[in-house]
């Protein structure tokens, strides 16, 4: 009766049409809201409407009418952070990788690293509030491609997740999804809605972390599907990292690394250019880090500094911090080594372009060395599977011990 109720619930707050507020991101789990009273009963609680469907049902159909228009990633991200906390009475240990599902911090569709600890990496591009952003901006605006394909993807990986709990059995013949929708009814609701919004950006490396992710279901009795993410979902390219939104020549990418990195756009602000032909960078300079995104401390990185093609060669470059003129650093690159949370912050170079005239131009990245040392260890499919996966058990998804 509890589960019927809380469906019930969701399904009147659906259907009553009072719109959500814009999501702040949830600054830490204290500000979570609680998940169940104080007699363990679930709370009714969402940061954003949700697709709404029956997880008893394999295959079953999805009603998407309850988020026509109000898509938000920052909030689904948030909402799985959040859900992480009943998760974590029953595996303390999951709470080790909240970090990785929360919005202020979230980024782990980069390039596949197959020899490190944790093989999906950053791609540089904060993923709730900003690579998902333009997507679901086009959502919201009911853009009929995107919204087709977001919605085909859904249902797959849906129909993936519920499966997986389906056969994950602990003890008898109970599945798994009754116990995820007692302790965390809201969790592979937003947990689809993440990784859906990942496939619909049509990025090949996108996918292959994916894909990465999904090999873990094999140990809960789920064989990933043949081919790869990609072959049961619909891509946009345009949507992507790499790709253009706007059809006007810059990427998604060169767009962000200026709007966010250099001038420090927020996530709309963001978004709204990335989607403006009108509003576009300097073509003259390339920054960029290698690895890209967050670094984790005692790590290393190297910012490097290209004039375009076409735009002339550079004869001089001063590097600065913060404002700040690094006298030493007068090449095209700036490397840090042993980085120390102290090393975050902007750095900014001006480049001598001697093309018709010499002019000057700068450019610049923010460089953000985390607090923490990311955990070690096979548990990426907690990444992926967040709390849900936790309940078979964390021990059980560490293939490299």
């Amino acid at each position: 009766m509890k589960k019927k109720s809380v469906l019930i619930g969701l399904l009147v707050v659906a259907m009553s049409g009072v719109a959500f507020a814009a999501h702040t991101p949830v600054p830490d789990l204290a500000s979570c809201p609680a998940t169940s009273d104080e007699y363990g009963n679930p709370v009714n609680w969402t940061f954003a409407p949700l697709p709404l469907f029956n997880i008893f049902v394999l295959g079953g159909p999805v009603n998407f009418a309850p988020i026509a228009g109000q898509v938000d990633f920052c909030a689904y991200t948030d909402i799985v952070y959040c859900s992480l906390i009943p998760v974590g009475g029953v595996e303390p240990e999951v709470m080790n990788f909240a970090n990785l599902v929360q919005c202020l911090t979230m980024d782990i569709n980069g390039p596949v690293d197959l020899e490190a600890e944790i093989p999906v990496t950053p791609n540089g591009m904060l993923d709730g509030s900003y690579e998902l952003g333009i997507l679901a901006a086009k959502y919201n605006a009911n853009d009929a491609a995107v919204v087709a394909a977001y919605q085909g993807n859904y249902v797959a990986i849906k129909n993936l997740i519920v499966d997986a709990l389906a056969v994950a059995e602990m003890k008898g013949d109970k599945d798994l999804r009754g116990i995820v929708q007692s302790a965390a009814p809201y969790l592979v609701p937003a947990l689809s809605s993440v990784l859906a919004g990942f496939t619909t950006l049509g990025d090949a490396e996108t996918n292959a972390a994916l894909d990465q992710l999904l090999l873990l279901l094999a140990d809960i009795g789920l064989t990933p599907p043949e081919g790869g993410i990609a072959s049961i979902t619909t891509g946009i390219p345009a949507l992507g990292k790499n790709g253009d939104a706007d059809g006007s020549g810059n990427s998604n990418w060169v767009e962000y690394n200026y709007f966010v990195n250099g001038l420090e756009y927020s996530p709309a602000e963001y978004v709204a250019a990335a989607l403006d032909p009108e509003q576009e960078p300097p073509a003259v300079l390339s920054i960029a880090a290698s690895p890209t995104g967050k670094i984790p401390l005692g790590g290393s990185v190297t910012i490097s500094v290209a004039v375009n093609p076409g735009m002339g060669t550079a004869v001089a470059y001063q590097w600065k911090k913060d404002g700040i003129i690094l006298a030493d650093e007068t090449g095209s690159a700036v490397s840090i080594t042993n980085a120390q949370v102290a090393d975050s912050g902007v750095y900014s170079v001006v480049v001598d372009v001697d093309a018709k005239a010499v002019e000057q131009y700068e450019a610049s990245y923010t460089l953000v060395v985390l607090e923490f040392v990311i955990p070690v260890g096979g548990a990426l499919g907690l990444i992926a599977l967040a709390g849900a996966c936790a309940m078979v058990g964390v021990s059980g998804l560490r293939r490299r011990k």
